[in-house]
């Protein structure tokens, strides 16, 4: 495409919309500004990595800019129109115990940044679109991570002088500080003006892309904090074991060891919102279903619970195990896989091992795990079914990863050199099937049902050179990135289970990983 220099102005209007023209951003630029600099604003305002842009000219031939191309040299007048079309790419968010996080491309194989938190990391949770980082500590901290930028927006901290309600999140009491919380509206509005005193104080504010997401989300703004990054330093007692995160809902669930209790967080203000609070278990694994506001979590001592965040009530329990080692949910479905030592009076040959497990859950809310207006749903029926029985130590974890669709699942123990993937014999549309043939007979017992318990799953080998300590599947399951005790990863063929490439970029051994 050949170029010339229009300086008929010394700036030009930029509207950039995608294929289906729907507006995406709109710019007053100099005629002398980069395709290359237009992307990085782009992607402040969209969330889309410049790296997986390409903005085209689509009435002067189709060809894609290269970012070295100056607006002047566009065949164009006054307004300049191009298209953003997104080229996905594959990344994965990686941390270590030395308290490094890596940002990687994995269709290049490179670290593309690394990121120092304060503390050594423990658990992670990433959303993909805003390319925003729940990261939890071995020491107790959390904090939201800005990936593009390179830096931390947000501690969250729960302590009485500043766990309280904001006004987008008002149907959520906070439940960690009722003392303090439960204030009148006016100490609640001399809170509101000392919290934007506070933040006044800090200098650095949200990135583009997350402050328009701000102005249309739900909540986003609301209470103190927002736009701000708030520097106070957090703790919560115990390391951060398990995080889930949802930036549509700008809210986030953690598990920390050693607590009788998970947190529910308002990611706008930092707070806690509430609390799912256990009498005499130490809760050590959750599952939360965003859309319907429920929580699925796991005891240290072998209790599932089913929760209702709005109100903070446990509406199920069930004491199944003598510990319980891993949780993984299928809300679709309304069924978890469960890795656990089994009670005494249900070892059947495997006193020094343990069973995964896969639970179903039906309610009486039209089949869904969802209340209805103010209404929490009752879990009126159940089914335990024991997959595979696991031999070894019963203390040493076990991680498992089930692939989207429930047919395959990957299970690794912790600090072996071996994982497996191994089949499930699970298809949702033979589990339905089942289901409707059982509700013609009796109804579910919440026992274990060895007639239901299928024959024993193939498996493949995936040998690693040394330990590997956490693994998981990439967004299209054609691969798994496995972390190792020495910092190095590991990109592993499904078909083959055969080791494709070692990634190098931590130091210390790797403790939590995520992969779009």
């Amino acid at each position: 495409m050949g170029r010339y220099f229009n300086t008929s102005s010394t700036s030009v209007e930029v509207v950039i919309t995608s294929l289906a023209g729907n507006l995406i951003a709109q710019f007053e630029k100099p005629r002398a500004t980069t395709i290359g600099h237009l992307k990085s604003l782009v992607g402040q305002c969209s969330g889309i990595p410049a790296c997986e842009q390409r903005l085209v000219q689509l009435h002067d031939a189709g060809e894609i800019l290269a970012d070295s191309i100056r607006l002047e040299e566009l065949n164009a007048g006054d307004t300049i129109e191009l298209s953003l079309v997104r080229v996905p790419k594959r990344w994965a968010v990686t941390g270590d115990y030395g308290g490094s996080l890596c940002v990687w491309d994995l269709d290049e194989q490179l670290c593309e940044k690394v990121l120092e938190t304060r503390s050594p990391l423990s658990a992670l949770a990433v959303d993909w679109s805003s390319r925003l980082a729940l990261c939890g500590s071995a020491t107790g901290e959390l904090g939201l991570w800005d990936l593009g930028r390179g830096c931390c927006l947000r501690e969250l901290r729960c302590s009485s002088s500043s766990c309280s309600t904001t006004s987008s999140h008002s149907t959520l009491p906070c439940q960690c500080c009722k003392s303090s919380c439960a204030s009148s509206s006016s100490s609640s509005s001399t809170s509101s003006t000392s919290s934007t005193s506070t933040s006044s104080s800090c200098s650095t504010a949200l990135p583009a892309s997350v402050s328009m997401a701000a102005g249309a989300g739900a909540g986003v703004g609301a209470g103190s904090g927002a736009g701000t990054i708030c520097c106070s330093a957090t703790r919560i007692a115990g390391r951060v074991k398990s995080l889930e995160l949802d930036w549509q809902s700008r809210l986030a669930t953690s598990v920390s060891v050693g607590e009788r209790c998970a947190r529910l967080w308002d990611l706008n203000s930092g707070r806690c919102i509430q609390e799912l609070l256990e009498v005499n278990v130490n809760i050590s694994h959750i599952s939360t279903d965003w859309r319907h506001m429920i929580s699925l979590t796991g005891g240290e001592e072998g209790t599932l619970c089913l929760w209702d965040l709005q109100s903070g009530a446990c509406i199920w329990r069930q004491h199944s195990y003598r510990a319980l080692r891993h949780l993984s949910m299928d809300w679709k479905h309304h069924r978890c896989l469960v890795v656990g030592v089994p009670d005494s009076s249900e070892v059947r040959g495997n006193a020094s091992g343990v069973v995964i497990d896969l639970w179903t859950f039906e309610t009486d809310v039209d089949g869904e795990l969802a209340p209805p207006e103010s209404v929490m749903p009752r879990v009126y029926s159940y089914a335990r079914q024991t997959l595979q029985s696991v031999p070894g130590p019963a203390h040493a974890p076990l991680h498992i990863r089930p692939d989207r669709h429930w047919s395959r699942f990957l299970k690794l123990a912790g600090g072996h050199s071996r994982a497996y993937l191994s089949e499930l014999l699970l298809d949702p549309d033979e589990q339905e099937e089942e289901e409707e043939e059982e509700e013609k007979g009796d109804s579910y017992s919440g026992k274990v049902n060895d007639d239901m318990r299928p024959p024993a799953a193939p498996s493949k080998d995936i040998d690693f050179e040394e330990a590997a300590s956490c693994l998981a599947w990439d967004s299209e399951e054609t691969s798994i990135l496995a972390g190792g005790t020495s910092g190095l990863l590991w990109l592993v063929d499904v078909e083959s289970c055969s080791i494709m490439a070692e990634l190098e970029g931590h130091t210390d051994e790797v403790t939590c990983l995520a992969v779009s």
